[in-house]
C-alpha cells in the first residue's frame, strides 16, 4: 500500500485512476466499513486502484483550535488496517488552515480530480470546503462528467446511526461491549510498562503499570476485563483505571494490568490493551484483606468471561 500526503497547491502526479472513499475514519468502525466495502467493490469491477482518504490533523485542531484532542484510534492503526482490507493508497490530506479555505469547486478540483480520483465514495453527511458548503449534492453535480460520486446513507445499530461520537460516549460510560460490537473488534489503547510502587506485587496481584502513548478516548474509571499482548504473545488480564485510592491514591488518571498467569519483568515493553467489559467502580477498601477479597473474585469473572 502506498501512503501519500497530499498539500494544497501539490502535484503528486498519480497515474493510476482510483476509486476512493472520504472521511475522518476514527475507529475504522461499521458505518466507516460500508465505504470500504463500497470502494473495493468499485475498484474490483472498474479495474480501478483503490485509495482512502483521510485527514491529519484532526480538522477540529484547524478549524476550533481544539488542543489534545483524544481519539478511539491512531492515524498508525488506521493505515495497518487499511493495508490489511486490501486498500491500494492511502492518501493523507494535510490538513491547514489554507485547505480549509479552499471553495468547494478547489476542493474538488486540487484534491479529488487533481489526484486521478475517478469514483468517489462518501457518506450522506459529508462535507467540504470553505465553512463546511461543499456536499454530496455539490459533488455529484460539479464533478459528474470526471467521476463518479457514490452517497452511503446512513448506517444504523438498533434503530441509532453509528458514528464516531456514539462510540465515544459508549467507551467513556464504560459499555465496551456496544463499543466493541460498533468497532467489530475490542477497543484498543497503547502503551509502554513503566515503573510504579510495586505495591500489588505485596499482596499477590502484581501488575504493569501502563503510560499510554497517545491520546486515546478514556474509559471511565473502574476495573475491566481485557486482554494483553506483549512480545508478540496475548494473555489475559484485569485492568484498572483509575486514581488507586486504597493504596497510594493519586491525582492522574492511572491504568495498571493484572495479566494472569504471567511473572516476567517488562519495564520499557510496548503493550497493546484489548478492553471488554467493565466489572465495577473503583473503591476504597477499608483493609488490605477486602482488597485482596474483591480482586481474587474480579480474576474469577475474567478467567470466567474468557470460558475458563
Amino acid at each position: 500500500m502506498k501512503v501519500l500526503d497530499i498539500k494544497v497547491n501539490e502535484n503528486l502526479n498519480i497515474t493510476d485512476k482510483l476509486a476512493a472513499c472520504i472521511g475522518y475514519f476514527d475507529g475504522f468502525h461499521l458505518g466507516h466499513q460500508g465505504l470500504f466495502k463500497q470502494t473495493l467493490k468499485a475498484a474490483r469491477e472498474r479495474s480501478l486502484k483503490s485509495a482512502l482518504i483521510t485527514f491529519d490533523p484532526d480538522p477540529w485542531v484547524v478549524l476550533k483550535g481544539i488542543k489534545d484532542v483524544t481519539h478511539i484510534s491512531t492515524m498508525n492503526d488506521r493505515k495497518v488496517w487499511a493495508e490489511e482490507m486490501g486498500f491500494d493508497y492511502f492518501l493523507v490530506l494535510n490538513f491547514s488552515k489554507e485547505m480549509a479555505s479552499l471553495s468547494p469547486k478547489s476542493f474538488v478540483d486540487e484534491l479529488l480530480i487533481n489526484n486521478n480520483i475517478k469514483y468517489l465514495v462518501c457518506g450522506f453527511d459529508f462535507h467540504f470546503g470553505d465553512k463546511g458548503k461543499g456536499d454530496v449534492a455539490f459533488l455529484k453535480s460539479y464533478a459528474k462528467d470526471i467521476m463518479r460520486v457514490k452517497e452511503i446513507e446512513e448506517i444504523t445499530y438498533l434503530g441509532e446511526k453509528i458514528s464516531t461520537t456514539r462510540i465515544n460516549g459508549a467507551i467513556q460510560n464504560g459499555d465496551l461491549e456496544l463499543a466493541h460490537t460498533l468497532l467489530t473488534r475490542p477497543y484498543m489503547m497503547k502503551g509502554k510498562v513503566i515503573h510504579g510502587n510495586a505495591k500489588g506485587r505485596t499482596i499477590g496481584f502484581p501488575t504493569a503499570n501502563i503510560e499510554l502513548t497517545d491520546l486515546y478516548v478514556m474509559p471511565k474509571s473502574g476495573v475491566y476485563v481485557a486482554k494483553v499482548i506483549i512480545k508478540g504473545h496475548e494473555y489475559k488480564a484485569m485492568i484498572n483505571i483509575g486514581h488507586n485510592p486504597t493504596f497510594n491514591e493519586v491525582s492522574h488518571l492511572s491504568i495498571e494490568a493484572h495479566i494472569l498467569d504471567f511473572n516476567d519483568i517488562i519495564y520499557d515493553e510496548e503493550i497493546t490493551l484489548y478492553l471488554y467489559k467493565f466489572i465495577r467502580e473503583e473503591k476504597c477498601f477499608d483493609n488490605i484483606d477486602g482488597l485482596i477479597n474483591e480482586l481474587s473474585t474480579n480474576v474469577e469473572y475474567t478467567r470466567e468471561y474468557f470460558g475458563e
